[in-house]
């Protein structure tokens, strides 16, 4: 019976305790919205983290797909914002190291200035020649630094640009005429470009003017016992051009390339200029009115006048619209290019030993010519070489106008 009575008792403890643990309604329904507020926030996590994710691999193909936007394109070939940002961050940073070289110029030649003083009056003995040249090193670095300020940014990215458009149509044309160059001809421009001389690698001569270092881009006051190594050298330009512009070396080779190229493309028109060409010679007047031209031609064309002694009067007054100098013989576009095509054309087309009508030139001035001179004549040095570069700069112009397209380069300009 004892045992009877026990059994009952546990029976009861055990219903009593299970009760216990049981949750009352508005319990249960405190943990169900504790359960669905932490999934909601567990949800929302995971949404806010793949939205990250997503925008930035969105901004990373925008930036790739910006970076391959193409700037220009000639023919078939892209320049593309990447290569064009690069290119003008290197022609940037070598414009402040011109900048360096010639404020440092500048700065050794006030030095010596300042140390030449007269015993007497214990003044600067300035030397005029020095003089003009610290002042032109100052007009210069005045010029740079304006071409290099954020007002001309666009301006001095239009001009790197049209340099690469002509480096890609130069390629395309020695491509052409079977023009190359070799990897000598690269290593040896390369070590122009920064400032290296083979010749003097064993000779035990020191010539540290390089375009490598940043804080001063010549080093005279303490010349090394050698020159420095072509490999150092190309090292220190890699660190302090090259990385810091980020302009890659393959970059910087196709650059050198292009440049020789030209070079040789250049060479190859002097073989399509014709070595005979028509030409004159004599001397060109301006005056300031067309009375004063009337009157001028009347005395070198019916009183026989000197050309010569024109000249002379006019060197001899005051006035600033009287003007009189001979020219050499010359060919066409050469006149033309100076004082305007009218201007050549009277030249061209005025009998030998007379003057011309009188003319307005390019500048609105009035121009007559004395004609001395005008035949077929062989070329000159110095004219074959204007034909020259006016052929190569007729034939840039017209592969521009053909294959040459301007896309959204402005958005890829850099003003830093």
């Amino acid at each position: 019976m004892p045992d009877a009575h026990v059994e009952p008792r546990q029976t009861h403890m055990s219903k009593k305790s299970e009760q216990d643990k049981q949750l009352t309604r508005r319990q249960m329904a405190r943990r169900d919205r504790e359960f669905r507020l932490q999934r909601i926030l567990t949800w929302s996590a995971i949404a806010v983290g793949l939205a990250v994710v997503t925008l930035l691999i969105v901004g990373i193909v925008i930036e790739v797909s910006s970076a391959r936007r193409p700037a220009a394109r000639i023919g078939d070939t892209d320049i593309t914002a990447k290569a064009f940002k690069a290119r003008q961050a290197y022609e940037r940073w070598m414009a402040q190291l011109q900048i360096l070289q010639y404020e440092d110029y500048i700065s050794q030649l006030g030095t010596q200035q300042l140390s030449a003083t007269s015993t007497i009056t214990d003044a600067p003995a300035v030397d005029d020649g020095t003089a003009a040249f610290v002042e032109q090193l100052q007009v210069q670095v005045s010029s740079l630094r304006n071409q290099l300020s954020p007002d001309l940014a666009s301006a001095f990215a239009g001009q790197v640009l049209d340099t690469m458009i002509e480096e890609e149509l130069v390629r395309q044309e020695a491509e052409t005429r079977g023009l190359t160059v070799t990897d000598d001809d690269v290593r040896l421009q390369t070590e122009q470009l920064l400032g290296y001389d083979r010749d003097l690698a064993t000779t035990g001569i020191t010539d540290t003017t390089t375009l490598t270092d940043t804080t001063a881009v010549t080093d005279t006051q303490a010349p090394a016992p050698a020159q420095i190594s072509f490999d150092e050298l190309y090292k220190q330009f890699r660190t302090n051009v090259l990385d810091l512009t980020r302009f890659s070396e393959k970059d910087f080779r196709t650059m050198v390339e292009a440049k020789l190229l030209r070079d040789r493309v250049l060479a190859a028109f002097a073989d399509d200029v014709s070595k005979v060409q028509d030409q004159v010679e004599g001397t060109v007047f301006s005056v300031a009115t067309e009375e004063d031209a009337e009157a001028l031609r009347t005395r070198l064309n019916n009183e026989g006048v000197d050309p010569a002694t024109v000249v002379e009067e006019f060197d001899a007054d005051d006035s600033d619209a009287t003007i009189g100098f001979t020219f050499p013989w010359l060919t066409v576009g050469y006149i033309g290019s100076q004082l305007g095509t009218d201007v050549e054309r009277a030249a061209f087309n005025t009998n030998v030993g007379t003057a011309s009508s009188a003319v307005y030139g390019n500048d609105g001035k009035l121009y007559l010519v004395f004609v001395s001179g005008h035949e077929e004549r062989e070329l000159t040095a110095d004219l074959l070489e204007s034909a020259k570069q006016q052929a190569y700069d007729e034939w840039l112009t017209q592969a521009k106008t053909r294959q040459v397209e301007y896309l959204d380069w402005e958005a890829a300009v850099v003003t830093d």
